[in-house]
């Protein structure tokens, strides 16, 4: 089971495991419509807050949107590079699972990069 961006999600405690290369458009059409955040220090402006089964998950920009940048010309669907957080790095399967499960083009076309101990980069 599946909740998108409902406000009952406790997201704390997640942090970076991983990115994700998607358009926006793509994640949109697996997972909704984000949350746009306004304020705060502006390091993210677009995210995803989900619970698969036990799991939460967030998708999210990083320091990559117009407010941080000082580049008002960007746009949600100019980003392609995702940042993934969970609680456990084995968390990324389960979301690699679940957008695969979503259309078969995506389990070829999209690795995840999970973020390990040392910030080395592995493909699952």
């Amino acid at each position: 089971m599946i909740t998108i961006n409902n406000k009952n999600i406790n997201a704390c405690g997640t942090s970076l495991i991983g990115y994700l290369n998607m358009t926006y458009d793509e994640i949109v059409f697996i997972f909704g419509n984000p949350i746009r955040l306004k304020g705060g220090d502006n390091k993210v402006e677009w995210e995803w807050v989900f619970k698969l089964n036990d799991t939460v998950l967030t998708i999210y920009n990083w320091k990559n949107g117009p407010s941080y940048t000082g580049k008002r010309t960007i746009k949600a669907r100019d980003i392609k590079d995702w940042h993934v957080g969970g609680r456990h790095t084995y968390d990324l399967k389960i979301l690699k699972d679940y957008i695969c499960s979503k259309n078969e083009i995506f389990t070829k076309r999209y690795p995840l990069v999970m973020h390990g101990r040392l910030g080395l980069g592995v493909i699952i």
